[in-house]
């Protein structure tokens, strides 16, 4: 640990260090910077006759002094929603055609799923997790006129990116800093430029979000692991693109951030999936939260280039009988969606 002014330097994945670190930060009273922090507690208050705060009193211009630094700091993202939402809804699937374009069935399921929590107001919220960039989702929404204040989070480019539409449309930092720890992002995209055109790309077809469409994942993974670059890799827009994204990121990681920074429990958040996704659509089917699966929902997924026949099969990365998963066979109508949460017992 590092001592600098009133703050400590900690390993972030060293729970011992931050454990060891707010003990010091507590006991040590030369590190309580008051005025950086806000903290303008009176020296004319209440006092004990040995000359300390009462207990009670410091509590609460603690607690207050708290509260006013999460609001006033534009990079948090736990104020908004602590003890307002009870449970999130989350629309996770990207509808393509076979170019990898979006279809209309995108903007009509944000739509549908947005409507379906009508009877839920203040107490849902709504969450869109997809492999787009902003820009891209920003697009799609103005087609289906969604007012962005009514979205609590969206979560773009295969889970690296987490953005607050009712706050601002600044990525962020926290879990951006989370997520890239030790991410060599220069080096890994000149690796994968090389590896494009190795498989026969010309270098004019090869962009920040694009690269090669033949490799299946699990080979590209082992190939960057050869040079020491750990990243995931997510094929998208009907695998007419590669997402290069950190280790550390995904939109299931995202899901269990905004878990912990908003105090929702994985066990109250619905995720809407079609048939088919991304490749990492298979790590959105298993956890505590519940799945819908919305049959018909997605024409074309990047499935197939996941793994080879004789890697692990699906079956055995996703339980057959789970009790958290449902599909849903009618529709992904307004109506659909509400009479199936119904009946599984959602709302």
């Amino acid at each position: 640990m590092l001592a600098q002014n009133n703050g400590l330097l900690v390993d972030p994945h060293d729970q011992k260090g931050i454990a060891d670190a707010l003990l010091k930060l507590l006991a040590d009273k030369n590190l309580w910077d008051l005025e950086d922090l806000s903290l303008k507690f009176s020296v004319d208050g209440d006092f004990k006759l040995n000359g300390e705060l009462d207990a009670a009193t410091r509590q609460k211009e603690l607690i207050e002094a708290l509260t006013h630094m999460a609001s006033s700091n534009g990079n948090s993202s736990v104020s908004y929603h602590s003890g307002r939402r009870k449970e999130l809804f989350v629309r996770a699937a990207d509808c393509y055609d076979s170019n990898g374009d979006c279809t209309e069935r995108l903007p009509a399921i944000i739509k549908n799923v947005m409507k379906s929590t009508s009877s839920g107001l203040g107490r849902i919220g709504f969450v869109l997790l997809t492999g787009l960039i902003l820009q891209e989702i920003l697009e799609k929404l103005r087609c289906c006129q969604v007012n962005l204040q009514e979205i609590d989070a969206l979560v773009c480019n295969s889970g690296s990116e987490i953005y607050y539409p009712w706050r601002d449309l600044i990525a962020d930092l926290e879990y951006e800093a989370h997520v890239e720890y030790r991410w060599p992002g220069e080096n890994v995209r000149s690796v994968v430029t090389r590896f494009a055109r190795g498989e026969g790309g010309a270098e004019d077809d090869i962009v920040e979000y694009a690269g090669v469409c033949s490799t299946r994942i699990d080979d590209f993974r082992q190939r960057m692991r050869m040079r020491g670059f750990r990243c995931s890799l997510v094929y998208m827009h009907a695998t007419s693109r590669l997402n290069v994204v950190p280790l550390f990121a995904s939109r299931a990681q995202a899901l269990r951030y905004l878990s912990v920074g908003w105090g929702i429990d994985l066990s109250k958040m619905v995720v809407f999936v079609g048939e088919k996704g991304d490749t990492d659509y298979e790590d959105l089917l298993v956890g505590l939260h519940k799945t819908i699966i919305l049959r018909g929902l997605v024409e074309y997924g990047s499935e197939k280039l996941l793994r080879h026949e004789d890697s692990v099969k699906r079956e055995d990365m996703i339980p057959q009988e789970s009790p958290n998963i449902a599909l849903v066979e009618e529709g992904y109508e307004a109506l659909d969606i509400s009479a199936d949460l119904l009946t599984l017992g959602i709302k």
